[in-house]
């Protein structure tokens, strides 16, 4: 994505080194694990512990080449390697999109994804192209920006439901609502799901609670990450579905009922459709099963090979592929999203002078996002700075992973085709070398700073900083000194 090709400089060095490539200073090895392997599970126990135990740290971060920020061991009979610096993170995820999974948890994610979901299915086929594309289409900037609206109106509707529980006392004061914060952000994000995703209100922020689909949504998702997890996957009682267990009773059960709800609602999506258009009646809110749709129609009407399977190809089987497509996101973003609003409020909690600054934003900000929800990101850079502070010290993802499909060149190392490559988020997002001295306090003004003429927080710039800082350094200006109350941006090579 390089704006200007490369100069004749480069490519005349690029030429030399190829004719001189027997001359090529060779690679330094890996660095060696220190690490004792068990024997037939490799170092799969520390990488499938939890991120703040000692287990896992004593992989990712106590054993870590102190210099590169390299280690390397085993997963089963897999070579891997685990990398802290930021610009290593970033070559590794800009070399390779693959992510093989193994047969052990892909079996459990088609049981609850489906056999044609994104994830699972090989890239490169003609299905699979073709579900990309409709996924793509549905995730346009306008059609992204078109559904704050209705993230909007799940937020209000949830705000005042929790204002509405808080009883006023005689003298007038507000009261409380006592819950579980990982639970009621359940509630909101699988509203802001039904909304988003299928124009469908399960009415759990308006009765501050599950309602019987969204309770089956919930134990699907909880069913197939417990089933996923270090000490249940050699457990035949929970990896055979097969055995008329009580685990697997609810499994049935709850699946069935999340199936039989989207199928009805993508049916009665389908119909709306077909009305509207026959009556020509112009588009409202557009969701993200109605795009996929309208999406299906057009990709398949410019594609002849996709229009005759289209025909020996019943509406139902249609239906279910954009059922495990919308699955799919849900499952992706469920957990992540309750958790990471879960854990904003809890650094909220803890930081008064934080809390303050974000309501006061959100206030100024209300009048303005009632007339027009697309403004939040201009309107509300504060109350982003804070998401995005606790999705750096609580990634609700704690570790990403790519396969390597061809060499890859990590400062003097040469990492080799085959490889695993694993990228741990909380490390590297705590780490030094990547967001200063300062890396594990919770400080949303890293992202954003205050413009004093708008009276507002504004986000940071960080390639005009970064060209302001080389010009200022080019000029002889070295003789500053830090603020002990500096807040360090975060590392532009990350971002």
């Amino acid at each position: 994505r390089d704006p200007f090709p490369q100069d004749t400089s480069q490519i005349q060095n690029q030429t030399r080194s190829k004719q001189s490539s027997s001359k090529k200073t060779p690679s330094k090895p890996l660095p060696p694990c220190h690490v004792s392997p068990h024997p037939l599970l490799g170092h799969m126990p520390q990488v499938s512990s939890p991120p703040d135990s000692a287990l896992y740290q004593s992989i990712f971060l106590d054993h870590a080449d102190p210099s590169s920020g390299l280690s390397t061991f085993w997963f089963l009979s897999t070579p891997c390697l685990a990398v802290l610096k930021a610009e290593h993170a970033r070559s590794i995820l800009r070399h390779s999109v693959e992510r093989k999974t193994f047969d052990i948890f892909t079996r459990h994610f088609k049981r609850s994804l489906g056999k044609d979901s994104l994830v699972i299915m090989e890239g490169g086929g003609g299905t699979w192209r073709h579900h990309r594309n409709l996924v793509k289409a549905a995730f346009t900037e306008k059609a992204v920006r078109n559904m704050s609206g209705s993230v909007w109106e799940v937020a209000s509707r949830f705000a005042r439901s929790i204002l509405d529980e808080c009883d006023a006392d005689e003298e007038g004061s507000i009261g409380c609502y006592a819950a579980e914060a990982l639970d009621i952000f359940k509630w909101a994000t699988i509203d802001v799901f039904g909304q988003v995703a299928l124009g469908h209100d399960f009415e759990c922020t308006s009765s501050l609670s599950q309602t019987p689909v969204a309770a089956s949504f919930d134990a699907t998702v909880e069913d197939s990450s417990a089933r996923t997890t270090a000490r249940n996957l050699f457990n035949p009682m929970t990896q055979w579905y097969w055995l008329p267990t009580e685990r697997n009773r609810k499994y049935v059960f709850h699946s069935g009922t999340v199936r039989r709800a989207l199928e009805e609602i993508c049916e009665r999506k389908v119909e709306d459709i077909r009305s509207k258009e026959s009556g020509g009646e112009k588009e409202g809110k557009e969701d993200m099963l109605a795009i996929l749709l309208k999406s299906d129609v057009v990709a398949t009407s410019n594609d002849d090979q996709s229009q005759s399977q289209s025909k020996q190809t019943p509406n139902a089987c249609r239906h279910s592929e954009m059922i495990e497509m919308l699955m799919t996101l849900f499952f992706a973003g469920y957990d992540t999203s309750s958790i990471g609003l879960s854990m904003a409020m809890y650094e909220v909690s803890e930081h008064p002078r934080i809390q303050s600054l974000c309501a006061e934003e959100a206030r100024r900000a209300a009048d303005h996002l009632v007339l027009d929800p697309t403004q939040w990101e201009d309107r509300l850079a504060y109350n982003w700075a804070v998401v995005m502070e606790t999705l750096r010290l609580h990634p609700p993802v704690f570790t990403n992973c790519r396969n390597l499909v061809k060499d890859v060149e990590l400062d003097e190392y040469t990492v080799p085709s085959g490889t695993r490559v694993y990228i741990p988020v909380v490390q590297i997002h705590t780490d030094e070398r990547n967001f200063g001295k300062r890396a594990k306090e919770f400080l949303p003004e890293r992202w954003v700073r205050w413009e004093e003429e708008r009276k507002c927080w504004v986000k940071r710039d960080y390639a005009r900083e970064e060209q302001e800082s080389q010009q200022a350094r080019e000029r002889g200006q070295q003789g500053f000194t830090q603020d002990p109350k500096y807040i360090p941006a975060a590392n532009p090579n990350y971002l």
